[in-house]
C-alpha cells in the first residue's frame, strides 16, 4: 500500500514537472529594408517580410510594416514561433514594398540561412519592380 501510494506521488510530481516546464522562447530576427535609388516612400507605403522554411516551402513569420514617413534603411524584427523553427532546416527572409496597394520593391534575392546559423542581422537589398 505504501509503494502504490509513493509511486503516485512520484507520477504526480513528474507530470507537475513536465508542465510547468515552459516552452522555447521565440525566435527574432531583426534587420532592415533597402533599395537602391533615391525615391522617397509615400506616407502608408507597406512593407511585408515574411521568413519561409525553405524544407516545408511554409511561412512560419511575418511582419507588415505601414511607413508614416519613414525613409531607408528600415528595421524590422519578426518572431519565428519555436515550434515551426528546426535546426536542421534551412530558412529564406524576404520582403516586398507595396505603394497604394501596387507592388513597388521585391526581393532580388532573399537571405537564406541554416537553422544552425542564425544571422543575428539581416539586410534585405529589395529591386524596384518594372
Amino acid at each position: 500500500m505504501l509503494i502504490k501510494l509513493i509511486t503516485v506521488i512520484l507520477m504526480v510530481v513528474a507530470a507537475c514537472t513536465l508542465c510547468s516546464q515552459s516552452q522555447p522562447a521565440d525566435i527574432t530576427l531583426e534587420g532592415e529594408v533597402v533599395y537602391s535609388g533615391l525615391d522617397a516612400l509615400p506616407w502608408h507605403s507597406q512593407i511585408y517580410i515574411h521568413v519561409t522554411d525553405e524544407t516545408t516551402a511554409k511561412t512560419v513569420a511575418k511582419q507588415n510594416i505601414v511607413t508614416e514617413g519613414e525613409q531607408i534603411p528600415i528595421t524590422f524584427s519578426v518572431d519565428i514561433p519555436s515550434r515551426e523553427f528546426f535546426r536542421n532546416h534551412n530558412y529564406s527572409v524576404c520582403a516586398e514594398i507595396r505603394i497604394f496597394e501596387r507592388l513597388a520593391f521585391t526581393c532580388g534575392k532573399p537571405v537564406v540561412f541554416h537553422g544552425t546559423k542564425r544571422p543575428k542581422q539581416v539586410r534585405l537589398e529589395l529591386q524596384r519592380v518594372k
